[in-house]
This record gives structure tokens, C-alpha cells and sequence, in this order.
């Protein structure tokens, strides 16, 4: 089986799912090369968010609980007036949550402590 790897690496306007690059074939979105692997076409590096139901419902296993860090972080942005609005705190709340709730899947996933 050879490995998908996947990357925003097309500069061509017209939309591209797959491409072979070193005889490897390269996916512009993660999903297609997730699929690609579920379908029993290869091995996927995925982010463990978009990976996690997937390997809960063994369509996807993970052979070694070993993982790489994103090579950059997510960040929230907004005016300076946003967290005055209701709605935007609550959003804020509700991502704050999500990502402490993906970082115990995560230790989950990769057996380290909590």
C-alpha cells in the first residue's frame, strides 16, 4: 500500500481531488485521502479531529500512538467590540470547549495521561 498525503498544493483554479507526485498520490482535501484509506486504498496522515469516529467505529486503525504536532496553531480573531456581543462569547466558549474536548481524544488516542 503505498501512503496518501494531503496539502492545499494546487494553484490551479479548476478543483483537483488527486494527483501522483514521487509515486505517491496527493490529495487536496484531507476527506478524499481519509476516504481513500477507509476504502482500503492506502495509508492516510490525518489530524486526530478528523480521524477520531472513524478509528472509534474501526474503519481506520492507528498502528502506533504517535503523533506530529501541526506545524501551526489555529487563532481566534475579531474586532475589538466582538466579545462585548453575546453571541460571540458564546462562540468563543463553545470553541474553547471543543478543543479541550479534542485534546482528551487526542491523549485518548495516543494513551497518554489525562
Amino acid at each position: 500500500m503505498r501512503p496518501f498525503f494531503t496539502g492545499n498544493t494546487f494553484s490551479s483554479p479548476e478543483p483537483v481531488t488527486s494527483i501522483m507526485r514521487d509515486g505517491y498520490r496527493v490529495f487536496s482535501l484531507a476527506y478524499v485521502a481519509i476516504q481513500a484509506a477507509i476504502d482500503g486504498q492506502g495509508i492516510v496522515l490525518g489530524q486526530c479531529s478528523m480521524i477520531a469516529h472513524d478509528l472509534a467505529a474501526g474503519r481506520l486503525i492507528m498502528p502506533f500512538p504517535r503523533a506530529l504536532p501541526l506545524p501551526t496553531s489555529y487563532f481566534l480573531i475579531g474586532s475589538k467590540s466582538a466579545f462585548g456581543k453575546e453571541h460571540c462569547r458564546d462562540f468563543h466558549r463553545w470553541l474553547v470547549t471543543r478543543g479541550r474536548e479534542q485534546t482528551a481524544i487526542n491523549a485518548r488516542l495516543l494513551g497518554l495521561p489525562k
